[in-house]
C-alpha cells in the first residue's frame, strides 16, 4: 500500500527581525511534543481574530451608514 508523501513545513526565521526572533523564542520554549499544536492554535486564533475584525468593521460601517440615513 502506497502512502501519500508526508507534507512538511520549514520555518526559517530572520533573527534580525524582532517579530521572527520573538516567534522563534516562543517556539523554542514550547516542549518538543507541543510545538505543532502551538503553531496550529496560533494559526487558527489568527484566522478567528481576522474574521472577528472583519465582522466588527462591517457592523461599524452598517451602523454609520444607517446613522447617516437618519439625518434630516
Amino acid at each position: 500500500m502506497n502512502r501519500p508523501p508526508r507534507l512538511q513545513f520549514v520555518f526559517r526565521p530572520n533573527l534580525r527581525c524582532e517579530d521572527d526572533r520573538r516567534a522563534w523564542q516562543l517556539l523554542q520554549a514550547a516542549p518538543d511534543g507541543n510545538r505543532k499544536a502551538l503553531i496550529v492554535r496560533a494559526l487558527l486564533q489568527s484566522e478567528q481574530e481576522h474574521r472577528l475584525e472583519e465582522t466588527v468593521r462591517r457592523a461599524c460601517l452598517l451602523y454609520t451608514s444607517d446613522a447617516a440615513d437618519d439625518t434630516p
